[in-house]
């Protein structure tokens, strides 16, 4: 028996921002094909807003079943759909021809087949209204003896090229259709309400007079890119159902056809090219509308959506470089806020506290939070946490919560107070967020410590972060600070409580951000404590301490973007030299 053919299949985009289709073919096949943002992904899809996973999923193919090609969520974030339904993670969905999956800002259509993909295009019927006084226009080619109008149209792609706003290519637009239509009335409107449009730009004092709703309702069909229509002369008041505003303005000829824009892959109507002649039908001087002419508004109004593509584009390329330059700034403005990387606490006939730190983020501003700082004459305070979320928000709130913090802890040299009443402070800012936005949450855990050089302690609290680690003298790393509570900004009453344990001469506390313990490689598998807990056994001062645990965490990784913002310090101490 033969077996049955197994097709390609194609996943094209159907809405979202630009992105080339995933074709996927039985006879290249070699293994699970990865999708998600991840530059190792198979299918990389460039998602910044991070909706998209690094591993979000993957397509998969068995032969023997009766639809061979599989998608399989792989524990993403924000969930992978099908038709609307949410994949359960792990769990293999078939593909079948016209689903449509969801993933991230992305609708993309499943296409199985051997073809290549074709562009298709709506047709209308309007073969039972050959007497309607609308006509939708089908597409049309320019005659090649029409010299006139090939020259407007090359003449058009280059000044529309040379354009700088939407002004200057409305205005072209409004020239090259009056000489190459043969109607004398024009003028690019936008639609404002049911009663009045916009006028962008006309023919000089011809845009007076009013415009026919009727055409504009027809032209503007639902849908993107609506229709072009036109109106011929020559018919009856009592022949047909005129539209009253085409009787009361006594419009004898006219076209209109939509501009339409293409933006980060969707399509809309922004305005529309209305041309007409008005009275020439009761004297018989008006002429329909040729297939030519209207073909030749459908190539202007074409080239105008393409060069209005083009500004838009490009001021989306501008807004992102501004953008990025403030994300620049405000980056160099947390490192500044931030201690330097390396320093030292060494009161006078005292030991002494040596730290070095690491901070990347996951993307442009962290959330992270560190500092490290003097207290009075024999103590040093450590601090590192994390806010919920990445980017400029959590960057804010990361430095607002920092500064208080850092106060409190040289006013007090006491965490559980610190933290105690930093925590209020959390929760006023996330019941502003919620109730402003009615679903954010907000909210930071965060590990807090004194040394204390005189005494030869450590005392510390945790909010709900529990990612604090100690290396002994003999090089043993592992986990004393079990005390802890829940994240800041999550019960405003919280009281925490603070601990007092002894520090051995070299022994070295390191503290991390969960970005490194949640970190996953390609087959999905987290860092983990005890890959932090084998990295700090292995040298004694902090600044190697951190480089070990940092180079592993890359190595875990395969590559240097993380997923999360990553933040790891150690702090020793030691017999002042």
């Amino acid at each position: 028996m033969e077996s049955t053919k197994i097709h390609p299949v194609w996943l094209e985009s159907h809405s979202g921002p630009p992105v080339r289709s995933l074709v996927a073919s039985p006879k290249d096949y070699k293994g699970p094909i990865s999708i998600g943002r991840s530059p190792t992904s198979v299918w990389c899809l460039p998602d910044p807003e991070g909706i998209v996973s690094r591993q979000h999923c993957e397509l998969t193919l068995d032969a023997a079943a009766p639809d061979p090609w599989h998608l399989t969520d792989t524990n993403s974030r924000h969930g992978t759909f099908i038709n609307g339904a949410r994949l359960t993670p792990g769990s293999p969905t078939p593909l079948r021809h016209g689903d449509l999956v969801r993933l991230g800002p992305w609708t993309l259509r499943v296409r199985v087949g051997d073809e290549a993909p074709r562009r298709l295009a709506r047709t209308s019927d309007d073969r039972r209204f050959t007497t309607s006084l609308v006509h939708a226009l089908g597409e049309f080619e320019l005659a090649p003896s029409s010299e006139q109008r090939l020259g407007l149209l090359m003449t058009c792609a280059g000044l529309f090229g040379a354009c700088r706003s939407e002004e200057e290519i409305y205005r072209a637009v409004v020239h090259a259709l009056v000489k190459g239509a043969g109607l004398p009335r024009c003028a690019i409107l936008a639609l404002r309400d049911e009663e009045e449009v916009e006028v962008l730009a006309a023919s000089g004092a011809e845009a007076s007079g009013g415009f026919s709703r009727s055409l504009l309702s027809a032209a503007a069909e639902p849908g993107p890119a609506g229709k072009t229509v036109v109106l011929h002369p020559g018919h009856s008041v009592g022949d047909h159902d005129f539209g009253q505003s085409i009787v009361t303005l006594e419009i004898s000829a006219a076209l209109c056809t939509p501009i339409v824009l293409e933006s980060a892959g969707k399509s809309r109507i922004v305005a529309f090219a209305y041309l007409d002649m008005r009275g020439g039908a009761r004297g018989g001087q008006s002429q329909p509308i040729s297939p030519e002419a209207a073909g030749f508004c459908q190539a202007i109004a074409r080239l105008a959506g393409l060069a209005l593509g083009n500004l838009d584009r490009a001021r989306r390329e501008e807004e992102e470089r501004q953008r990025l330059s403030e994300l620049h700034a405000a980056r160099d403005m947390q490192r500044i806020i931030m201690p330097l990387p390396a320093g030292r606490v060494a009161p006078s006939g005292l030991a002494c506290v040596d730290y070095y730190m690491a901070s990347v983020p996951g993307r442009l501003v962290a959330g992270d939070m560190f500092d490290f700082f003097a207290i009075g004459e024999a103590k040093a305070g450590l601090l590192l946490g994390d806010v919920v979320g990445k980017g400029v928000a959590a960057g804010i709130v990361m430095s607002n919560l920092q500064a208080h913090l850092s106060r409190l802890l040289r006013q007090t040299a006491d965490p559980g107070v610190t933290l105690s009443e930093v925590n209020g402070l959390m929760a006023d800012y996330a019941q502003r967020v919620s109730n402003e936005t009615g679903h954010a949450t907000l909210f930071a855990s965060l590990f807090a410590c004194v040394f204390d050089l005189r005494e030869r302690t450590l005392t510390y609290a945790d909010a709900g972060h529990g990612y604090a680690f100690m290396r002994s003298v003999g090089g043993h790393a592992e986990r004393p600070f079990m005390l802890g509570g829940t994240p800041l900004g999550i019960a405003r009453d919280m009281e925490y409580e603070a601990a007092t344990i002894p520090m051995e001469l070299g022994a070295s506390v390191c503290v991390v951000s969960d970005g490194v313990v949640e970190q996953q490689n390609a087959k999905r598998e987290m860092f983990g404590v005890e890959r932090v807990l084998e990295a700090l056994a292995r040298h004694e001062s902090p600044a190697a301490q951190v480089g070990d645990v940092l180079a592993a965490l890359k190595a875990h990784a395969e590559h240097e973007e993380f997923a999360d913002d990553v933040t790891i310090a150690c702090a020793m101490m030691r017999e002042a030299e």
